[in-house]
């Protein structure tokens, strides 16, 4: 181990003056078995600082095929790994100079012994909790009501909040409230979803009930309603019917009573009548279903927002249901989910299917400026399909060698065809491209272009170019052996570019495309560009793509 006068000799070899640093030195050894996989950092707000320190516990969920979250009490977290160019030591007992008691006058050496490093870290962010699986698994074995006579209850799964807190990738909070919006209840341990035709079964009973007594929506007695139903449904359904659709309050006599909602009493109604039809017209729903609420309920379309689409286009006008709970989780998978159903939306209409995606602080609108065109028309907002902008990403960080590309190793090496630009700009960017999702208008487009060679086909609709390191939106062509599109997605992941100087341009241009198969991400320690083209000019990327 170092002595102080060796540390000093140190400090004037480096033409470092004492005065300038703080008195007190570590000097640091490793310890014995030091290994980097000993132990994991993770990067921490306040928030979580504070819910570790009072002793609350992390807990990382997600079944194998699943992206790993981690979750706290209330909130879920994104979990991935972020690399660091600067090696990061575990150092037990090493303190701050902030931190030390009383700073010495004089010299002092402090011996540490190192426990672990690390080159990465866990690090962190906020995200919407994964809980469309939640239904999911409730819905292997709805609650259809008691088992009457001999009959036996189906032996089907049933989970307890122990078996869904192992399952959903969301916090014990996230999950109690969303099992609050479906309905779901609690019955000999197990949380059950009620089967939709018993829970509209138990809401006629109460409905009728208040009919027959000439209550007031906004006074019905939770005691009165057990007596007079419980001959007829268990009590504690009766309650969990009130609950579900209306607010639980106590009058001056301190009697329980609920004021049944409107809204959610006319929805249900809606959809008992939506479900078992593709399309209604629609002038025919509104007077069924008005007929169908209960007397003294009035009905109206607005109430029937991320329930049900209209169609004002078709003559006559229609309706049909779609529930925003069937469509798809992920941001970019729900809104290819739309386009395909629909080229254009008017802002209203989309924005009941895509506001339970907005993260905190961030509303329909910026979700919709970041995956969908908006204009005006007639006064109305429309929102539609965007065309992609090209964003650049790993290509120009990673040796294309390692990726088993046949181009030089390095970026912005001469190539020898002087024409690979331009076949790069044939395959990928071309003109004329459809911009949706129609399998019929990507027919006509490669027969024009006559690629049928080439199974899986990429292309970058152009609107204006910029450089970013995260992922990129494009169209991926999937072509059968009969020269037919077999299927058009859009997909979202880091691009793999070859990018080489071309010969007598002394232009470092993009000439190859390559799948990513692995999802490989950007590496800032790999070459790119800007340090392999030495003397070569580098291309803007506004200037790479003529059209």
């Amino acid at each position: 181990m170092r002595t102080l006068e060796e540390v000093q000799a140190t400090l004037q070899i480096a033409k470092v003056k004492e005065e300038d640093l703080q008195p007190v030195t570590y000097c640091l050894s490793f310890g014995d078995n030091v290994s980097s996989g000993d132990y994991c950092l993770m990067e921490l707000d306040d928030t979580l600082c504070k819910h570790i320190e009072a002793g609350k516990s992390l807990i990382i969920r997600g079944d194998k095929e699943e992206h790993a979250v981690l979750c706290s009490e209330e909130r879920t977290y994104d979990l991935k790994i972020a690399d660091t160019s600067n090696l990061l030591l575990f150092v037990p007992g090493c303190k701050t100079p902030d931190q030390l008691p009383d700073i010495p006058a004089s010299p002092e050496l402090i011996h540490a012994q190192i426990w672990g490093f690390s080159n990465c870290y866990w690090e962190l962010r906020r995200q919407r909790p994964r809980i469309k699986k939640l239904k999911k698994l409730l819905m292997e074995n709805p609650y259809d009501g008691p088992a009457v006579g001999m009959q036996e209850e189906s032996p089907a799964t049933k989970y307890t909040m122990d078996d869904l807190l192992e399952r959903i990738q969301a916090s014990r909070e996230e999950i109690e409230a969303h099992l609050q919006n479906v309905h779901a209840c609690e019955i000999d341990g197990f949380w059950r979803i009620l089967d939709f035709d018993y829970e509209m079964k138990l809401l006629g009973h109460v409905t009728q009930l208040i009919d027959s007594e000439s209550w007031s929506f906004s006074k019905v007695p939770l005691n009165v309603c057990l007596e007079e139903l419980g001959s007829l449904e268990p009590k504690a359904m009766i309650e969990h019917c009130l609950n579900c659709y209306g607010r639980r309050y106590s009058n001056e006599d301190d009697q329980v009573m609920y004021a049944l909602d409107e809204d959610k009493v006319c929805r249900a109604t809606a959809q008992l009548l939506l479900q078992n039809a593709v399309k209604f017209n629609l002038s025919e729903f509104q007077e069924v279903w008005q007929q169908s609420v209960p007397e003294g309920m009035s009905a109206r379309l607005d109430q029937l927002r991320g329930l049900a689409l209209l169609d004002r286009s078709s003559k006559p006008e229609t309706i049909s249901l779609l529930r925003v709970e069937d469509l798809p989780e992920d941001t970019l998978e729900r809104f290819n989910s739309l386009f395909s159903m629909r080229e254009k939306w008017t802002q209203d209409d989309i924005e009941p299917y895509i506001r339970d995606l907005c993260g905190e602080k961030q509303t329909t609108g910026s979700l919709l400026t970041k995956h969908a065109r908006s204009s005006v028309q007639n006064g109305i907002k429309i929102v539609k399909v965007q065309s992609f902008v090209i964003i650049i990403t790993v290509v120009l960080h990673t040796c294309l060698s390692e990726l088993k590309v046949l181009h030089p190793s390095q970026p912005c090496t001469e190539a020898n065809n002087k024409n690979a630009y331009d076949t790069f700009l044939d395959h990928h960017l071309c003109k004329g491209m459809p911009t949706t999702l129609k399998i019929g208008e990507w027919q006509k487009f490669v027969n024009k272009i006559n690629t049928w060679d080439r199974p899986i086909q990429s292309f970058f609709p152009y609107s204006e170019a910029s450089i970013s390191k995260e992922p990129l939106e494009f169209f991926n062509a999937e072509i059968n052996d009969k020269k037919k599109v077999k299927k058009v997605e859009i997909q979202k992941q880091h691009v793999i570019l070859g990018c080489d100087k071309i010969k007598n341009e002394n232009k470092c241009l993009p000439i190859h495309f390559e799948g990513n198969l692995n999802d490989a991400k950007p590496d800032n320690n790999k070459p790119d560009c800007s340090k392999a083209m030495a003397n070569t000019s580098f291309t803007p990327f506004e200037e790479l793509f003529p059209f």
